[in-house]
């Protein structure tokens, strides 16, 4: 190109130096102007390609860093540097101050319950002995609710600065869920100077900025509530549900339904399936929605709600069945309590009318007048099982010296022996049975036992929780419910009625009376 630009110049006699473009110079500058495209747009490929290897090779470096070079491995609470310098709690020893931090944990984030939960005290005190215990607890994989952990030491150079504590909570947050990995890598990808940045600036970036939703994902959810609140307040509590750990991607597939209307009550019918569609097992799912039938149709029509403790007992099923059973499905049944008090309720009325009506899915499906059967049978055989003559263990003197079955109450003598599901079955057993579907044999030999076996029993029951006002309804219940079994159960009809019939008479003086006479004649 050079050489042909050479040949076109002419020097003129007066030494200035100038172009000549003779009649056979155009041909060979047009052929030189068209190398010198070429040649740039070749320069310019190279530049491009050279420029893109160049920011590959830097995010590569980046990414290597956030991975590598800038996390602290040490710092994690199940590495060998902190295991060997520090020890958990002995079994049974800090029990009640891991019960604390237990709750906490558990709890909504909320004005009692704060996000962050400070232990202090003097040096050797203790604290990192039980936040190393906090933290293998909280990794149990039957709790698994632990998302990262960095624990500072004055005696590793890595441990004592906070150079690599953003990237190291970062990078096992990354591992512990897909959907917070792939999030953090498009925040690395968009901004790679975030890794050197002030550590507030690079938590925001790399811890809470990609576990927020975008504005047009609070749109859009927003748009599918419509009016309904309880849409929102179910959507939000099925996203933030500890049990499913992965938000993002709870919000993601949340907004993706696809309602078959536009009706609001379809929309919410939606969610409803897709939360009880989310809780069954893939595999498996059978021996899911046995326990979920027993459980949840249980709990839809007791009369009052009971512990998961005693509706396990009358239920006869595991706690720990109830707990997994309804482990996902928090966001439509809230637990309340812990402990022996933790209890199920329902969140919202729209959801009984959803499970119990058409539009249910018929593996999802509840059938109330079935689960009032079960009902009760199990109060007829937890009575059976628990009830007996003095079942509070009355001494006969302490019977002598009282006049009658109230002043014997007032003394706040113990009822320690009448558990809270024979309470309950003492007190709802006939309103289970006058809404059953049918009567089959199992449920016919269970009330043929009780009018024989323990009536009286169970009057003695009712009143030592004061509830023997209950007994005239009851007994009213069961005879109109058995009314046309008369023939078949002759036995069963005319022992209850006789009670009824006693009951109604004196409004429960004469069945005070009877027990009294009942207690001391068998004690005697």
């Amino acid at each position: 190109m050079w050489a042909a630009l050479e040949a076109a110049n002419k020097e003129k006699s007066t030494g200035v130096i100038a172009y000549v473009l003779a009649e056979d110079d155009v041909q060979v500058l047009k052929k030189a102007n068209k190398s010198l495209d070429e040649l740039l747009h070749g320069f310019w490929i190279e530049n491009h390609i050279a420029g893109t290897i160049v920011l590959a090779d830097i995010l590569s470096t980046v990414q290597d860093q956030a991975r590598h070079s800038e996390r602290v491995p040490g710092a994690a609470y199940d590495s060998q540097e902190v295991a060997a310098k520090i020890m958990p709690c002995f079994e049974g020893t800090r029990s009640t101050l891991l019960a604390n931090v237990g709750r906490w944990m558990s709890g909504a984030v909320d004005g009692h319950n704060p996000p962050l939960y400070i232990l202090d005290g003097i040096a050797g005190i203790g604290k990192s002995t039980v936040a190393i215990t906090v933290a293998q607890r909280a990794a149990d994989p039957e709790i698994n609710c632990l998302g990262a952990t960095f624990f500072f030491s004055r005696d590793q150079e890595d441990r004592k600065r906070s150079l690599g504590f953003v990237h190291t909570i970062a990078y096992q947050l990354a591992c512990y869920h897909a959907s917070y990995g792939k999030a953090i890598a498009a925040a690395i990808t968009s901004n790679p100077a975030a890794l050197d940045k002030v550590l507030t600036q690079q938590f925001n970036l790399l811890v809470a900025k990609p576990l927020q939703p975008a504005e047009e994902d609070k749109a859009k959810l927003a748009q599918l509530s419509g009016k309904l609140f309880i849409y929102a307040s179910t959507a939000v509590k099925f996203i933030l549900d500890q049990q499913h750990l992965d938000p993002k991607g709870q919000l993601e597939s949340l907004l993706e339904l696809q309602p078959d209307s536009s009706s609001p009550l379809s929309q919410l019918d939606g969610l409803y399936f897709y939360v009880l569609h989310s809780a069954k097992p893939v595999k498996n799912a059978e021996n899911w929605l046995r326990p979920f039938q027993i459980i949840v149709g249980a709990i839809l029509v007791l009369q009052t709600p009971l512990s998961v403790m005693s509706l396990a007992r009358l239920l006869d099923q595991q706690e720990g069945t109830i707990k997994a059973t309804l482990g996902n499905l928090h966001s439509i049944l809230a637990p309340s309590g812990e402990g022996s008090a933790l209890t199920y309720k329902v969140h919202h009325k729209s959801f009984p009318d959803f499970i119990t009506g058409p539009s249910c899915p018929s593996e999802f499906q509840i059938i109330e007048e079935e689960h009032h059967l079960d009902l009760a049978k199990c109060c007829l055989q937890v009575m059976s099982r628990q009830l007996k003559f003095n079942i509070c263990q009355v001494p006969v003197p302490s019977v002598d010296q009282f006049k009658d079955l109230d002043d014997l109450l007032k003394e706040g003598l113990s009822t320690e022996h009448i558990t809270q599901e024979l309470q309950y079955a003492l007190c709802y057993w006939a309103s289970h049975l006058s809404k059953a579907k049918g009567m089959d044999s199992d449920l016919m030999a269970l009330l043929d036992q009780f009018s024989k076996e323990h009536l009286m029993h169970w009057l003695e029951g009712l009143a030592w929780i004061k509830q023997l006002d209950v007994a005239h309804s009851a007994l009213e219940e069961a005879l109109a419910t058995l009314a046309s079994h008369i023939g078949k159960h002759l036995c069963i009809y005319i022992g209850l009625a006789y009670l009824w019939h006693q009951s109604r008479q004196s409004s429960g003086k004469y069945i005070r009376r009877q027990i009294m006479e009942f207690t001391s004649t068998k004690e005697i």
